[in-house]
């Protein structure tokens, strides 16, 4: 990670041991710079804190817990030892890619916190992503676990993605805020969406009432009644989760 001064000029390095980073933010309580890194497939995502200018993240060759990789050069538990290890880490291959701190009252139970598109896994094994999340911070301001809030549903990331219950299947890319609370992200495959008060709780609503009403008769006359009795009350329930924000 580099910065620059306005006029170009002036190149430092601010961080180092990142592999594929998509956006960064500052928290506005206490200024410090968090920056969202991707990892190998099969090692944790994370967000790293830049507490200080050339902090070293370890990529290559330390994992998220600052411990050695084996098989790559360098990888030794005293030069991991002088790493930074993530302050917060997601699933392999949930593929963080946007992320910005909530600053407005729309949504009360988001202040203050991280909130981060989760693009979604591409070919693993486990479907991983394909989320909103948001990350709270404590009373002495350090970051919390993850926490979902879109979908909104009891099932697994997973089961989400197999009963279209999440954004599954569009990969999550860029998110901002506005002045106003409304959360806006883009997919890779070329939308658009918006996350404000009346699009949670009306225009959701009535998409979701469509694709319900859409299974109701696709039900008709067929043999396997109970298979999409179970796709019905899918719908009904993530219809109704969106009015608990």
């Amino acid at each position: 990670m580099l910065s620059f001064a306005l006029d170009g000029s002036d190149p430092q390095i601010v961080a180092t041991g990142l592999r594929d980073s998509y956006d960064f933010d500052w928290n506005p309580r206490d200024k410090t710079l968090y920056i969202i890194d991707n990892e190998r497939a099969n090692q944790p995502a994370e967000i790293n804190a830049v507490t200080r200018p050339g902090l070293d993240f370890g990529w290559p060759r330390c994992d998220a817990k600052a411990q050695p990789i084996p098989g790559i050069a360098g990888a030794t538990a005293a030069y991991c030892a002088k790493t930074s290890a993530p302050v917060v880490t997601f699933e392999p291959g949930s593929h963080p890619m946007g992320m910005a701190f909530y600053r407005s009252d729309l949504f009360t139970q988001l202040k203050d916190s991280l909130v981060v598109a989760l693009a979604g896994s591409w070919n693993a094994p486990t479907t991983a992503g394909y989320e909103l999340d948001a990350v709270p911070f404590d009373a002495q301001g350090k970051p919390e676990q993850p926490q979902r809030f879109l979908p909104t549903t009891p099932r697994n990331t997973s089961d989400a993605a197999l009963l279209r219950m999440s954004f599954y299947p569009f990969h999550l890319a860029g998110l901002v805020i506005s002045p106003e609370g409304w959360i806006y992200t883009s997919v890779t495959e070329g939308r658009f969406t918006d996350f404000g008060r009346l699009t949670l709780l009306v225009k959701t609503v009535v998409i979701l009432d469509t694709v319900a009403r859409a299974s109701a008769r696709r039900c008709r006359g067929r043999s396997w009644v109970n298979r999409c009795r179970v796709s019905l009350l899918e719908q009904d329930s993530i219809r109704h989760s969106h009015y608990t924000l």
